[in-house]
Protein backbone atom coordinates (compact mmCIF):
# COMPACT_ATOMS: atom_id res chain seq x y z
CA UNK A 1 0.00 0.00 0.00
CA UNK A 2 2.83 2.39 0.85
CA UNK A 3 4.49 1.89 -2.57
CA UNK A 4 1.18 2.49 -4.33
CA UNK A 5 0.67 5.72 -2.40
CA UNK A 6 4.20 6.86 -3.24
CA UNK A 7 3.62 6.14 -6.94
CA UNK A 8 0.33 8.07 -6.81
CA UNK A 9 1.97 11.15 -5.26
CA UNK A 10 4.85 10.92 -7.71
CA UNK A 11 2.44 10.86 -10.68
CA UNK A 12 0.34 13.63 -9.13
CA UNK A 13 3.43 15.81 -8.68
CA UNK A 14 4.49 15.22 -12.29
CA UNK A 15 1.00 16.21 -13.45
CA UNK A 16 1.25 19.45 -11.50
CA UNK A 17 4.62 20.22 -13.05
CA UNK A 18 3.28 19.52 -16.51
CA UNK A 19 0.69 22.28 -16.08
CA UNK A 20 3.36 24.93 -15.47
CA UNK A 21 4.49 24.85 -19.09
CA UNK A 22 2.74 25.23 -22.41
CA UNK A 23 3.51 25.46 -26.10
CA UNK A 24 2.81 27.82 -28.96
CA UNK A 25 2.53 26.77 -32.57
CA UNK A 26 1.13 28.25 -35.74
CA UNK A 27 1.58 29.11 -39.39
CA UNK A 28 2.71 32.51 -40.62
CA UNK A 29 1.02 33.82 -43.75
CA UNK A 30 0.81 37.14 -45.53
CA UNK A 31 -1.71 37.70 -48.31
CA UNK A 32 -2.49 33.96 -48.21
CA UNK A 33 1.17 33.09 -48.91
CA UNK A 34 3.30 31.27 -46.34
CA UNK A 35 6.18 33.21 -44.81
CA UNK A 36 9.34 31.13 -44.71
CA UNK A 37 12.19 31.53 -42.23
CA UNK A 38 10.69 34.35 -40.15
CA UNK A 39 12.00 34.91 -36.62
CA UNK A 40 9.30 34.18 -34.04
CA UNK A 41 9.78 35.01 -30.36
CA UNK A 42 7.78 35.83 -27.25
CA UNK A 43 8.31 38.43 -24.55
CA UNK A 44 6.44 39.04 -21.29
CA UNK A 45 3.66 41.63 -21.57
CA UNK A 46 5.37 43.84 -19.01
CA UNK A 47 8.94 43.62 -20.41
CA UNK A 48 9.40 43.55 -24.17
CA UNK A 49 13.20 43.47 -23.80
CA UNK A 50 13.28 39.97 -22.25
CA UNK A 51 12.94 37.17 -24.82
CA UNK A 52 11.46 34.05 -23.19
CA UNK A 53 11.59 31.70 -26.20
CA UNK A 54 12.14 31.88 -29.92
CA UNK A 55 12.30 29.89 -33.11
CA UNK A 56 12.27 30.25 -36.91
CA UNK A 57 9.36 29.32 -39.18
CA UNK A 58 10.08 26.49 -41.61
CA UNK A 59 9.57 26.36 -45.39
CA UNK A 60 5.80 25.89 -44.92
CA UNK A 61 5.54 28.87 -42.54
CA UNK A 62 5.02 26.67 -39.46
CA UNK A 63 6.65 27.32 -36.11
CA UNK A 64 6.53 25.70 -32.69
CA UNK A 65 7.87 26.60 -29.24
CA UNK A 66 7.60 24.14 -26.35
CA UNK A 67 8.17 24.15 -22.59
CA UNK A 68 7.13 27.77 -22.20
CA UNK A 69 6.29 28.85 -18.65
CA UNK A 70 2.58 29.62 -18.32
CA UNK A 71 1.96 33.38 -18.50
CA UNK A 72 0.88 36.31 -20.66
CA UNK A 73 3.16 37.09 -23.59
CA UNK A 74 3.50 39.16 -26.74
CA UNK A 75 4.22 37.12 -29.86
CA UNK A 76 6.65 38.86 -32.23
CA UNK A 77 7.18 37.88 -35.85
CA UNK A 78 10.14 39.45 -37.60
CA UNK A 79 11.29 39.09 -41.19
CA UNK A 80 14.22 40.89 -42.74
CA UNK A 81 12.93 43.66 -44.98
CA UNK A 82 9.37 43.52 -43.61
CA UNK A 83 9.93 44.64 -40.00
CA UNK A 84 8.31 43.23 -36.87
CA UNK A 85 4.65 42.52 -36.08
CA UNK A 86 3.45 41.77 -32.54
CA UNK A 87 0.21 40.41 -31.09
CA UNK A 88 -1.13 39.35 -27.71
Amino acid sequence: MRKLLLVFFSLFYQALLAQEFGSIEGTITENEQVVEFANVFITPLNDSTKIVAGTVSNETGRFQMEKIPVGAYLLHIQLLGLGTNSCR
